[in-house]
């Protein structure tokens, strides 16, 4: 298929982060996407930024503010993963420490990867777009419903019905610089991510 994804449900704070880590198209530039999830307490260091848990995963609002399952306080586990004709498919559930539960269904096929989010209220997916290489700046196009990033010939794109909202913070891994955002909505969401060169 061309397509590797892996789905991490109990991090290492100090390495990576729990939820949807690592995410490649074969040809494209590894960190497009998600090359490893941004660990919250690193071994190493870029720069002089705070270190922020990032990785694709599911929150919930708590105290006004998302709280993503990238938190060691949260309970995740793969309860299902197979192959369904075309699809291959994982669904990790995650358990908040108030007893909330949301179901995270991420569905690959040959030219896109799905990802279904359940939960009850308020609900979000915490996207980290890659931003920053150490040399190169990406080009990052947003709109409500759409999240352009443009890097060396290929473009990645996520996209939903529902908003996506800028975090205005920054994760790093050993690629680079990732800014978060998160596609926000109510019992549902969805999210489809692509990964092209630009010209096709």
């Amino acid at each position: 298929r061309g397509w590797f994804a892996e789905v991490d449900t109990c991090a290492d704070p100090h390495y990576d982060a729990s939820g949807l880590g690592r995410v490649h198209r074969r040809g494209a530039p590894s960190a497009i996407c998600l090359s490893s999830p941004c660990a919250a307490e690193p071994s190493f260091r870029i720069g002089d930024r705070g270190a922020l848990a990032g990785a694709i995963a599911p929150g919930v609002r708590q105290d006004g503010k998302w709280f993503f399952a990238t938190s060691p306080e949260v309970k995740n586990k793969v309860i299902s993963h197979g192959v369904d004709r075309d699809t291959v498919y994982a669904v990790m559930e995650s358990i908040w420490p108030d007893g909330r539960r949301t179901e995270m269904n991420c569905r690959m096929k040959s030219d896109r990867l799905e990802i279904f989010l359940l939960g009850e209220g308020e609900i979000a997916l915490q996207i980290p777009a890659f931003d920053f290489d150490g040399e190169t700046r990406t080009e990052q196009v947003v709109a409500k419903h759409a999240l352009e990033v443009h890097y060396q010939g290929w473009q990645c794109c996520y996209s939903s019905p529902e908003k996506i909202a800028d975090l205005l913070q920054t994760a790093c891994n050993r690629n680079g610089y990732y800014r978060l955002y998160a596609i926000e909505g109510c019992n549902a969401l969805s999210c489809k991510i692509t990964i092209d060169p630009e010209n096709a």
